[in-house]
């Protein structure tokens, strides 16, 4: 084969795996536990901040507040 068959051989074939690996990358990097912990530690603090807010303006009946609590702790 000539040298210019082989290098555009080389450059497609890098080219065809980057553009496999990249959306690979990205969905392990998206769906990796740390990132999933993260998302659901920064739910966690928006819920215990909407649930205090709540309760402080008493939007909430006293037994639905103790349930909350509760499953909140």
């Amino acid at each position: 084969m000539p040298d210019s068959e082989t290098l555009f051989n080389f450059v497609v074939g890098a080219f065809g795996l980057l553009t496999v690996l990249s959306p690979v990358a990205y969905f392990l990097s998206y769906y990796s536990p740390a990132t999933q912990i993260k998302l659901f530690d920064e739910l966690l603090v928006d819920t215990m901040r909407i649930y205090s807010n709540a309760k402080a303006e008493g939007l909430l009946p006293i037994d639905m507040s103790m349930e909350a609590g509760v499953q909140l702790q």
